[in-house]
């Protein structure tokens, strides 16, 4: 299966894509600034492991510190 990653400096244009996936019925996971570690721990959880999540919204500000996927 093919997975992508979306990086954004902006959250508010990871909002936009949000909608328009969820519009289309992708299945996703986000990784962001409003996450505690834990969220973001399970979010990277999701996406490596489930064969349905294959995109990831991701802020450029949270993996700037460094991101293991």
């Amino acid at each position: 299966m093919i997975k992508s990653i979306v990086f954004s400096q902006f959250t508010k244009f990871l909002d936009v894509i949000q909608v328009h996936l969820e519009k289309h019925d992708f299945e996703f996971v986000r990784l962001d600034g409003s996450m505690t570690p834990a969220q973001r721990d399970a979010a990277l959880d999701t996406f490596n492991n489930s064969p349905n999540h294959s995109i990831l919204l991701a802020s450029l500000a949270v993996c700037s510190v460094g991101v293991h996927i």
